[in-house]
């Protein structure tokens, strides 16, 4: 039947193309690239790009782990051993890559309403600081 989707063979077709779109993206986002060292760096910057649960509440790090455990999302596990503990460690770059790559937002995550978000101090970009 012409024009009927097949969403099966849509997602597959994306799953082939996602690595590829990710190296894209990050590609693209390289010259504005800043390290994101920690949880609540890490957090913060999802939540200043709008990425919301489900519910449409703040992420948690739990979640943003799964992310990580079963998702490919680009994060360095931190440790948290007694005698070295290291934080986790991803960049914006590779972290905004990941998000626009996906095939849909619905599984993992919301995007937020524009009229929600706050654009008091949402940048936080050396060079936006400077001028």
């Amino acid at each position: 039947m012409p024009g009927k989707r097949n969403y099966a063979r849509e997602r597959a077709a994306h799953a082939a193309q996602a690595p590829e779109l990710q190296r894209q993206y990050a590609a693209l986002l390289q010259h504005h690239d800043q390290a994101l060292i920690g949880h609540a760096a890490i957090l913060a910057f999802l939540h200043r790009l709008g990425i919301r649960r489900l519910n449409g509440s703040r992420l948690s790090w739990r979640i943003v782990n799964a992310w990580r455990r079963d998702h490919g999302c680009p994060i360095l596990r931190g440790n948290h051993h007694a005698l070295a503990r290291r934080p986790a460690l991803t960049t914006t770059a590779h972290l905004t890559a990941w998000l626009l790559s996906r095939f849909t937002a619905w599984p993992l995550f919301s995007v937020g309403e524009q009229a929600q978000l706050t654009t008091r101090g949402a940048s936080t970009h050396a060079s936006e600081v400077a001028a």
